[in-house]
């Protein structure tokens, strides 16, 4: 394959995987996460709390967010959330259980 079909194909592989956008709160205890998730380039804003808690608006792959609960092994929920259907830019509500 060339680099412009490896590039195509990575493109199209990115663009119909779905995408989970948020509000995430972490308290002070859960850095490590909140590290992870700037690593991974998912954060869009960030706002503290009195309490010192992270409010973190995120955006990244559900297979992301899901690696991310296994690896430091907790269950995150999102205060509001929105699953992203990439493919065709259309916009579903997800269920923040």
């Amino acid at each position: 394959m060339s680099g412009m079909e490896l590039l195509h194909q990575a493109l199209s592989d990115f663009l119909l995987q779905e995408n989970i956008q948020g509000r995430l709160v972490l308290s002070p205890e859960l850095g490590n996460i909140r590290a992870a998730l700037y690593q991974m380039g998912a954060v869009n804003n960030e706002e503290t709390g009195a309490a010192g808690e992270c409010f973190l608006d995120i955006l990244l792959s559900k297979q992301d967010f899901a690696r991310i609960q296994k690896k430091f092994s907790v269950e995150l929920v999102l205060e509001s959330s929105e699953l992203l259907e990439s493919a065709d830019d259309h916009t579903m509500s997800a269920s923040n259980a």
